[in-house]
């Protein structure tokens, strides 16, 4: 293994998605959607504000309608108790699962 990336905004980070340009989306359990480029840079793309409540396992949408669009599950155990789905625009398509 190498080391990428080390941030203390990552800890309790819980699922990757990859988009077409090699950058790679990290949900963080503390309520943060956050970027990797390939060049290294680590940016906060969305938090609470945006709806996130412990966020996992992001994933792509597939329709030519939802290629750009993230979907995030959010855990939500300790706010209201009721897990739900949320969508981001990231503008970037994502990566085709095999």
């Amino acid at each position: 293994p190498q080391l990428v990336v080390q941030d203390n905004r990552l800890v309790t980070a819980d699922g990757i998605a990859f988009d077409m340009k090699g950058n790679l989306y990290i949900a963080v359990n503390d309520n943060r959607l956050m970027r990797l480029s390939l060049s290294g840079a680590l940016t906060q793309l969305a938090d609470e504000n945006d709806g996130l409540l412990y966020p996992t396992m992001p994933a792509f949408g597939r329709t030519p309608d939802t290629r750009t669009t993230l979907f995030l599950t959010n855990g939500d155990f300790y706010a209201l108790g009721t897990p739900d789905i949320v969508a981001l625009e990231v503008g970037i398509p994502g990566q085709p699962l095999p």
